[in-house]
Parts: structure tokens; C-alpha cells; sequence
């Protein structure tokens, strides 16, 4: 693991175990939707680094087709280093 990142990941893994003793701990209740979050994010994860998350086709139309949108984009795509296209 990079250098750099390492304090990052031990600071949200902490984040993360704080979140769920405070559910189970100071709640009194079963962390379920934080383990859901885990789980939801780790899919997410898997699906974006294997290149098997798309997206919809309608989706991408209705954002190509909406001359607001596209106007918006250019606007906030410099702030990001995004191309317009």
C-alpha cells in the first residue's frame, strides 16, 4: 500500500468501527444499516475496479440530449479536469 495512503485507510477504517460501536454500544441496537453501507460500498467497489458498472443507456441520452446540462458541465468540468464530450 502507497505510503501516503496509509493514514487515510487507517483513519477510515477507525471511522468505520467507530460508527458501528456507537450503533451497538451507545443505541442499543444491532449496527445492521451500517454493515449494509459496508456491503453496499464493497459492491460498488468490486463492480467499478472490474469494469462492470455501466451506465443506463436512457441515462446517458438524457444527458447528451439537455443543452442545460451539457451548459453546466462545461462550467464545473474545468474545476475537475474533465473533457466535455
Amino acid at each position: 500500500m502507497n505510503q501516503e495512503i496509509k493514514p487515510l485507510f487507517i483513519f477510515l477504517v477507525t471511522l468505520i468501527f467507530a460508527a458501528i460501536a456507537q450503533t451497538s454500544l451507545l443505541e442499543g441496537e444491532f449496527p445492521l444499516m451500517d454493515l449494509v453501507g459496508i456491503a453496499a460500498g464493497h459492491v460498488y467497489y468490486v463492480l467499478y475496479s472490474t469494469k462492470r458498472l455501466w451506465v443506463p443507456g436512457f441515462l446517458k441520452a438524457a444527458f447528451r440530449n439537455n443543452a442545460y446540462l451539457q451548459k453546466r458541465y462545461e462550467a464545473v468540468g474545468a474545476d475537475f479536469a474533465m473533457e466535455g464530450g
